[in-house]
């Protein structure tokens, strides 16, 4: 990794914090978009949004898995271990955090950890990048923290989606949370929202 090249939070504290706070809004209110005001260069592959969330939600207590079928995926992995002090998780399933491209990368729910009865808080975070969170196929979103339904139409997503996140839902309050990155913006699915494709 090129550390003069690839740079994490200039301010460690106060943008972490500010990255958790974007985090936080975007996990209350699903489907709403939210901008990450932060200032760092990450390496090819992972959008500024992507990492900004790893660097606020990874510590030395969390397991980092990248997808490998993401273009520079162990630089990727290199930079968060460095910045975060996060271990690097062997597989998708052992992972709290992972991220995912759909330009390159299938998503398939259940291949991640959905926690356990008595811990479900140690289920898999995905970050996944998408070419855009808007302009992709219309679903509808209902649940808490949203105020009747909302719309939600993130581009690149695969054609079952709904059915995974169904199954995903039916099984809270297990289940992976999703965070959809593109450019300088995130987008949250906790797993209690409803998704109907349309």
């Amino acid at each position: 990794m090129n550390a003069s090249r690839h740079t994490g939070f200039a301010t460690p504290v106060f943008d972490s914090q500010r990255a958790f706070r974007v985090i936080m809004d975007a996990m209350a209110r699903p489907g709403s978009l939210q901008h990450m005001p932060i200032d760092l260069t990450p390496p090819d592959g992972v959008p500024l949004a992507a990492a900004a969330t790893v660097l606020a939600l990874c510590d030395f207590e969390t397991a980092l898995w990248v997808s490998p079928d993401i273009q520079n995926a162990r630089e990727i992995e290199d930079y968060c271990v460095f910045q975060t002090g996060c271990t690097r998780a062997k597989t998708a399933r052992q992972a709290h955090f992972a991220i995912v491209n759909l330009a390159v990368s299938q998503l398939r729910l259940n291949d991640f950890n959905h926690g356990t009865a008595n811990y479900p808080d140690t289920s898999t975070t995905l970050i996944v990048n998408v070419p855009a969170l808007t302009g992709g196929r219309p679903h509808t979103l209902s649940g808490p923290g949203i105020n009747g339904t909302a719309g939600f139409d993130v581009s690149g997503l695969p054609g079952d989606f709904a059915d995974q996140s169904a199954l995903n839902r039916a099984t809270f309050p297990l289940g992976v949370d999703i965070i959809f990155c593109a450019g300088s913006h995130i987008l949250a699915l906790p797993r209690s929202t409803k998704i109907k494709a349309h």
